[in-house]
């Protein structure tokens, strides 16, 4: 599958975590808002789970196999509308975009 946001096959989970309605989870929201459905359809297997709540500062965690988790806060983090997604969100879930 070479498909954009297509995750290794040794990650077994996507979280992110950020606020609903904070500035400093804006560019997060909308990379999600523009990314999830390509996500979603390239890698149909893997739970991407998207938790909001107020005040979180943004951060992704990716959970490979025996447990291992490995996390990278996207605090700061200015994703532009183009369709390239920031570098720390794929480096952090072993996307091989």
């Amino acid at each position: 599958m070479s498909s954009k946001y297509a995750f290794t096959k040794a990650l077994k989970e996507v979280r992110f975590l950020f606020c609903q309605t904070g500035e400093h989870s804006a560019a997060t929201r909308s990379f999600i808002t523009r990314a999830y459905p390509t996500m979603k359809k390239n890698n149909p297997q893997t739970p991407i789970l998207l938790r909001e709540a107020a005040g979180t500062l943004p951060k992704v965690y990716a959970r490979y196999e025996f447990g291992v988790e490995k996390s990278q806060s996207l605090e700061g983090e200015h994703l532009p509308h183009s369709p390239a997604p920031s570098h720390s969100i794929p480096k952090a879930m072993g996307c091989q975009c």
